[in-house]
């Protein structure tokens, strides 16, 4: 047999190159030039190709506008979001084209190419063959009459339809790969982005890609299964009827050693697309050995090809999740003491308060009416509150944690603050401890795990629980006696947790009269 290096050389003279309109070169098959598909294929391929130059243009200039237009950041990110999704499915067609435009390539070289061999060697079969008098073999594998012998017509049409719906899955993969990438380039964006509110537009395009990917996944793992479970057995079905007992055996083989590859591989890429490339890979190779078992020479070059442009399984380490950091945009400043920069002009403004994150600030006292901003003795940065009961309570500045509150309330007490306290805004909630009648009687209990995992125990000793005791109740673990503003700093921190730990859950418990009740 003509090995496939040899074929490559022998290809490479028959092949010619033509310009695309983008300037990018593709070669193309002397011969085909009569091939009405394969025209009309490449014809679509070069539209393409300038549409998507044409958005990839497009959306840079958007991505220009998104940072200076601050007025219509929200239509502007739209627009960039509806381009990108043309571009991804440009992209997915594209990878459609470019598998067809590639099969009937490869299958022209080859049909000329092994009947050029054909005819030099008489079509003399090896002598290792165990090809059957009369066999019509076809370089696609499942076309041949082997099975066309073997199976039902029911067992067949099975067969190949899941032959046809595997060159989907290259398609696919692409998409996802394509996915990915823009995934990464809007995580790189993001953390870039110095405006909250341009920030929050890139969080919201990844999102979006998240949703794509997670579908293309789901299609992957669903659609992949099922061609991997028709093709194995129905290969076995076969190979069990004509008795060829190496070929089961070399099945089973494959399988024990794909079963220690998964595990190997387990959570290093999304497991659909582990069981892809492990399977697929596997499944190429058990291919080419029956094609080479039945003496179908254009079946075995077709798939040693296609083995070529698999994916290798170290390249799963490049198939891990993309994440995006959220990230905080806090205004967290120091207070300084100096000449007010509060008038009738520039008043003391509401407090700011975020819906994520923690910040912690100074009280400086609460009042029946707005005060002069001169009481507060020159320190800034100031806020105000009106309560429900219509009360003005005033505070200063703001901290990431609560040790630097307190050093702010010792500070403001040295400079004639009669009670200043330190309070938090934790995921957009307010908490006093000085004000709560319980301050150390919260609980906090997790379960659904076995050990406390390691980033949990550091969540437990960042939250602020001091001299809190740890221990184990049944299945539970117990966080207790805490603080209103510790509690909930924990409570918020294991929240986050449950994306690497799903099986955990968090309760936050209030201690009344002796008796627990629940807070979440």
């Amino acid at each position: 047999m003509v090995e496939v290096k040899r074929y490559i050389v022998l290809a490479a003279a028959l092949m010619c190159v033509v310009v695309a309109a983008s300037g990018q070169q593709r070669v193309h098959v002397a011969g085909l030039e009569d091939h009405a598909e394969y025209r009309a294929l490449v014809d679509e391929e070069r539209a393409l190709v300038r549409r998507a130059d044409s958005i990839a243009g497009r959306i840079a200039e958007l991505r220009q506008t998104l940072r200076t237009d601050t007025l219509g950041r929200a239509a502007t990110s739209a627009a960039i979001v509806a381009m990108e999704g043309e571009g991804f499915d440009i992209r997915g067609r594209r990878a459609q084209l470019a598998g067809r435009i590639n099969t009937i390539e490869q299958e022209w070289i080859l049909e000329n190419l092994l009947a050029s061999e054909a005819g030099a060697s008489g079509g003399a079969v090896g002598a290792d063959s165990t090809a059957v008098a009369g066999e019509r073999h076809s370089r696609n594998l499942v076309y041949s009459s082997y099975f066309e012998r073997g199976l039902d017509a029911e067992q067949l049409a099975e067969l190949r339809e899941a032959q046809e719906a595997e060159m989907e899955m290259p398609v696919l993969l692409a998409s996802w790969r394509d996915n990915r990438r823009r995934r990464e380039l809007l995580a790189e964006e993001y953390d870039r982005t110095g405006a909250q509110i341009a920030a929050d537009s890139v969080k919201g395009m990844f999102d979006v890609e998240a949703r794509a990917q997670a579908r293309i996944e789901e299609r992957i793992g669903g659609e992949w299964s099922a061609i991997f479970d028709s093709k194995s057995y129905l290969y076995n079905l076969i190979a069990d009827r004509e008795s060829r007992t190496a070929m089961l055996t070399r099945f089973e083989e494959g399988m024990e050693r794909l079963r220690g590859e998964q595990s190997r591989w387990q959570g290093v890429a999304p497991a659909s697309l582990t069981d892809y490339v492990l399977q697929k890979r596997m499944l190429v190779e058990y291919e080419t050995a029956l094609a080479e078992n039945l003496g179908n020479a254009g079946a075995v070059d077709s798939l040693r090809w296609a083995a070529r442009e698999l994916p290798d399984a170290r390249e799963l380490e490049e198939f891990g999740p993309v994440e995006l950091r959220e990230r905080l945009f806090l205004d967290y400043s120091d207070i300084t003491i100096g000449t007010t920069p509060y008038n009738s002009s520039n008043p003391i403004p509401e407090v700011a308060v975020w819906p994520r994150g923690s910040i912690w600030r100074v009280r400086l006292g609460g009042f029946a009416s707005r005060q002069s901003p001169s009481l507060f003795r020159g320190a800034s940065p100031l806020g105000v509150m009106q309560g429900a009961d219509g009360r003005f309570t005033y505070f200063a500045g703001g901290f990431a944690s609560d040790s630097l509150a307190r050093e702010a309330v010792e500070r403001m007490r040295r400079v004639g603050f009669r009670s200043p306290s330190a309070v938090a805004w934790i995921d957009g909630v307010y908490i006093d401890p000085a004000a709560d009648e319980g301050a150390r009687l919260y609980r906090v209990e997790i379960s659904g795990v076995g050990e406390l995992p390691v980033e949990v125990r550091e969540a437990i000793a960042s939250a602020g629980t001091g001299d809190s005791d740890i221990v184990r109740s049944g299945e539970a673990y117990v966080v207790t006696p805490l603080d209103a503003a510790a509690a909930t700093t924990l409570r918020t921190a294991l929240e986050r947790l449950r994306t690497l730990h799903p099986e955990m859950n968090a309760k936050l418990f209030r201690i009344e009269s002796g008796k627990l009740k629940i807070e979440n």
